[in-house]
């Protein structure tokens, strides 16, 4: 799920959550987001350094395109009258 809908959909479900027991509203309480999956790990610039001799191979070209990303939403919150 991409970081703005998973943020959505853990709000969405805290206020739900927050009426189906009778509240009006929740505070968050801690929210934990997960590691962005689908995204390609940037170069360490030590590996860089590394791999810029004479030797080194020539920089991968980029190519334009669309990645889906994903990364995961979970919290706590605490319920308010």
């Amino acid at each position: 799920m991409r970081p703005r809908l998973a943020i959505a959909a853990f709000r969405a479900r805290a206020q739900s959550a927050a009426r189906d027991f009778g509240y009006s509203s929740y505070t968050l309480g801690s929210v934990h987001l997960g590691d962005l999956q689908g995204a390609e790990p940037q170069p360490r610039p030590l590996l860089m350094a590394m791999r810029s001799g004479p030797g080194a191979p020539p920089p991968m070209a980029v190519q334009p395109g669309a990645r889906e990303l994903s990364v995961s939403v979970d919290g706590s919150v605490r319920l308010q009258q």
